[in-house]
């Protein structure tokens, strides 16, 4: 206590002396104790500051860094893709529209396998077109959905060329007959005007005239079914795009749905689902296969489509039976006490009954 009226011991209310350090380690001179704060909150502004400028510096070199990767993935992907169009000996990767897909991506892979495919389908119709008219004819006719009675009921002549016409008396007589026919003539006029053309040796001329009627006759029949054929396929694209909209808007929003659509399984789901659709004659369809393994849950998956989506059924069903089998215990002995370790009818659970 003495020490605290002695004018010679250390001011009592005077704060300790602090020793603190600078960065490097040097002692720095005896602080009290609010320079010593203010020391320790300059040093910590001083370390905050160098952090912040080397995240900066750091954030600067990150897009250099980003866009230099991204443009080395870039030239490997179109590298990629030219060796495998080279593969296919045409140019493919070009013409192929990813949108805001990466070509690399499953999606992307998926929408040139989809180009693919379409070009595919082109290609074979135009060889159809040059090498065969007359299945292209079939072809088209099919498509625009006329049965093969209407087809094969309607005559029909595949014309030579002009040089083989010019080269060939009985292929001239053919081509005349048969433009005479088009015209609405009878076997005997057909043949009156036959024997009138060879008579006056006017065959040839008017083989030649009948060869451009029956060439414009064809030519206007194929445009008429390719601008039909057309027609169509602009109508199912159409009908396709909304019904893919439509299945997008109710996966993602999922607010006409009774399920909940778990968010990492809608993308995948959604692409399964798709495939399933085919669409034919203006109409939509279901398809998918059916094999013994998976029969049981096909079933189950009719069966919820059956019902219209009505789980109550399902569960009526369910409580129903364990109703029955509650009733059957109770006939077998009503009076008889539970069995050990058992509890009442009132609160058994359901898995317990069962």
């Amino acid at each position: 206590m003495g020490d605290l009226f002695n004018p010679d011991s250390p001011d009592a209310t005077s704060a300790p002396a602090t020793n603190i350090t600078d960065g490097d380690g040097t002692k720095l001179p005896d602080l009290s104790a609010e320079q010593a704060a203010q020391a320790a909150a300059d040093e910590a502004q001083r370390l905050a500051d160098e952090a912040a400028a080397a995240e900066a510096t750091a954030e600067d070199e990150e897009p250099g860094s980003d866009e230099e990767t991204e443009q080395e993935s870039t030239t490997e992907d179109i590298e990629f893709y030219k060796t495998l169009d080279s593969l296919h000996g045409e140019v493919i990767n070009e013409n192929v529209d990813y949108g805001t897909a990466d070509p690399m991506s499953p999606q992307g892979v998926f929408i040139r396998e989809q180009y693919i495919a379409n070009k595919a389908r082109a290609d074979y119709e135009n060889v159809l077109k040059e090498n065969d008219p007359r299945a292209y004819a079939y072809f088209l006719h099919r498509q625009n959905g006329g049965s093969d009675e209407e087809f094969y009921a309607k005559p029909s002549t595949v014309l030579p060329t002009l040089q083989e016409i010019k080269e060939s008396v009985d292929l001239q007589r053919k081509v005349y007959q048969a433009a005479l026919t088009g015209r609405g003539n009878t076997p005997k006029q057909v043949e009156a005007l036959l024997k009138v053309s060879i008579d006056s040796k006017e065959l040839e001329q008017d083989a030649e005239v009948a060869f451009k009627e029956l060439k414009e006759k064809d030519d206007n029949d194929f445009r008429i079914a390719q601008q039909r054929n057309e027609q169509i396929k602009e109508q199912e694209n159409r009908e396709l795009v909304a019904l893919d909209t439509e299945i997008n808007n109710l996966i993602t929003s999922g607010e006409a749905l009774k399920f909940a659509i778990p968010e990492a399984t809608k993308a995948a789901f959604s692409q399964e689902f798709k495939k399933l659709i085919h669409y034919e004659d203006g109409e939509f369809y279901l398809v998918k296969p059916v094999r013994k393994e998976s029969l049981p849950q096909i079933l189950e998956a009719e069966l919820f489509n059956h019902l219209k989506g009505d789980l109550k059924k399902l569960v009526e069903r369910k409580a129903a039976t364990v109703s029955a089998r509650r009733t059957l215990n109770k006939a077998i002995d009503p009076k008889a006490p539970p069995k050990a370790g058992s509890v009442g009818t009132q609160s058994s659970s359901l898995g317990s009954i069962l």
